[in-house]
């Protein structure tokens, strides 16, 4: 990475700010619903817009691809307004402008240069804020006055969410999703980078958070990424400390099954929702297959049922989606939302961005193995595992259409991208 440039405005450090309040920005969402997140949409949109319009046009050929990108998503949207206009509501019409908005966020960190002091704080930043982020998760979860407080902040009043790690996220799921990241850059931090205590404590904070948002579809992605990395260790012989990795997720798959072994009430009675819907699932499969879990679980069934509508509803070739969906039904799990909204063609293209964040981070992080970049390291084979567990925390929700994930997710794969092509293309 090159050396600081002179400027008036450190765009990353801004943008590393940024993601502080996309973690943190209160929604006050039981007194006026969902309008302050909507007012903080516009917040972050003008900013990134500013933030653009602050850095110097360049590789063009890639703004060029990325404003193609954005226009088909409108394409896509408009065509299923126009479709569905019979019984389209005035929230489906706001829809239009969110390729707009996801589109700044990515192009205002693609055009930085990310140079290395400015990434520094960046990634201290953004650590920083996901530690800050699990330790309120941690604490909203089990201390009542917190809990409270997080009502007020951030939570509605459903029964469900009391005394769940939701943070400013509105549902469990898609706060355990983004911090599958921090608690394996935690972990491979551990291994690869001097700090040991305090990354062993920052590991145990995260992986606290994600087991008290009491997402099964979050603790079955995490398991997902075990298998990923156990896969990922074996397969790429260019991973350093291959025998310490190896062992440390033995270590942790034996440590947490003899625990759940040994104290399983102790366990069934603090984390009594996932345990129970998990112990469901487990019979539902063994007795009857899939088709029993669907019928016996109701958040599944819930879930396949918005599935085969989002089918039913296609068109004889499913390439475009045929509408937006908030007027009929809400479609949770990304996989319902986008076919109905955008069809084959908006799942594809999604995909793509998911497949290519995950390979510029495998080359990144292998790029930047030796010393003294064992942090970079570490965080970006942490991405790989976020970008690893999103087909499976898909099932829950599609969780980067929501403005705060939304904007992490397109900011992360802006640098990702501007730093594969300059590090490992050493294109400038």
């Amino acid at each position: 990475m090159e050396t600081a440039r002179p400027s008036k405005i450190k765009v990353e450090i801004a943008l590393g700010w940024l993601t502080l309040a996309a973690f943190t920005f209160p929604l006050f969402k039981e007194y006026i619903g969902l309008a302050l997140e909507q007012v903080f949409t516009i917040v972050l949109f003008s900013a990134c817009l500013f933030l653009i319009a602050t850095t110097e046009l360049r590789v063009k050929r890639a703004v060029t691809l990325t404003l193609i990108v954005m226009f088909v998503f409108l394409a896509l949207t408009a065509f299923s307004l126009v479709v569905s206009a019979s019984y389209v509501v005035t929230r489906d019409v706001i829809e239009i402008i969110k390729p707009i908005y996801l589109c700044c966020f990515f192009l205002a960190s693609y055009l930085c240069k990310w140079n290395h002091p400015e990434f520094e704080r960046f990634l201290t930043v953004l650590i920083a804020s996901f530690l800050l982020i699990a330790l309120w998760g941690v604490l909203e979860s089990n201390v009542g006055i917190i809990n409270d407080i997080s009502k007020i902040l951030y939570k509605d009043s459903r029964g469900s969410l009391n005394f769940k790690a939701v943070g400013p996220f509105i549902v469990p799921y898609v706060f355990g999703s983004l911090i599958i990241l921090p608690i394996w850059y935690f972990l491979l931090a551990t291994l690869y980078h001097k700090k040991k205590l305090l990354n062993v404590l920052g590991f145990a904070i995260c992986f606290a958070a994600l087991l008290f948002t009491q997402s099964r579809t979050i603790i079955l992605s995490f398991v997902a990424t075990l298998i990923y990395f156990v896969v990922l260790t074996i397969v790429c012989k260019w991973l350093p400390k291959r025998n310490l990795v190896l062992f440390t997720l033995y270590s942790i798959v034996i440590i947490v099954a003899g625990l759940t072994v040994v104290y399983y009430q102790e366990i069934k009675e603090i984390f009594g929702y996932t345990v129970m819907g998990l112990e469901v699932v487990y019979n539902a499969l063994t007795s009857g297959g899939l088709q029993a879990v669907i019928e016996r679980q109701p958040s599944v069934g819930l879930r396949y049922e918005q599935l085969m509508f989002a089918v039913q509803a296609q068109m004889l070739f499913p390439i475009v989606g045929v509408g937006i969906g908030k007027a009929l039904f809400m479609p949770e799990s990304f996989y319902a939302l986008y076919l109905y909204r955008y069809g084959l063609l908006g799942i594809l293209i999604h995909t793509g961005l998911v497949v290519a964040g995950w390979y510029a981070s495998i080359r990144l992080a292998r790029a930047l193995k030796h010393a003294p970049h064992s942090r970079e390291f570490a965080f970006f084979l942490a991405i790989s595992a976020y970008m690893a567990s999103l087909p499976v925390s898909y099932f829950s929700s599609s969780l980067n259409d929501f403005t705060r994930t939304g904007f992490f997710f397109y900011v992360l794969l802006g640098l990702l991208f501007v730093l594969y092509r300059r590090i490992i293309l050493g294109k400038l």
